[in-house]
């Protein structure tokens, strides 16, 4: 994993922890493995800029979620 790739994950981690903890729905001893599940998604999110990195969505369609995803995966799979 090159060191973009490791920061991109850290800040993906932090925003899916912040937003986890936020919301108040999960267990503590469960947010790890929630974090593990989903950070992907806010990976891809913060990449295409659906989302900031306080976790703060800006305006999109599902649509353009689902394809900022797929997109991330497929270059992700390429590294």
């Amino acid at each position: 994993m090159n060191m973009v790739a490791l920061t991109d994950e850290i800040v993906a981690r932090s925003v899916c922890e912040r937003g986890l903890r936020a919301r108040g729905v999960i267990v503590e001893a469960d947010i790890q493995s929630f974090v593990d599940r989903f950070w992907q998604i806010v990976a891809a999110q913060l990449d295409a800029q659906l989302i900031d990195v306080s976790g703060h969505p800006i305006p999109h369609t599902l649509e353009q979620g689902v394809d900022a995803y797929w997109d991330w995966c497929l270059r992700q799979s390429a590294i």
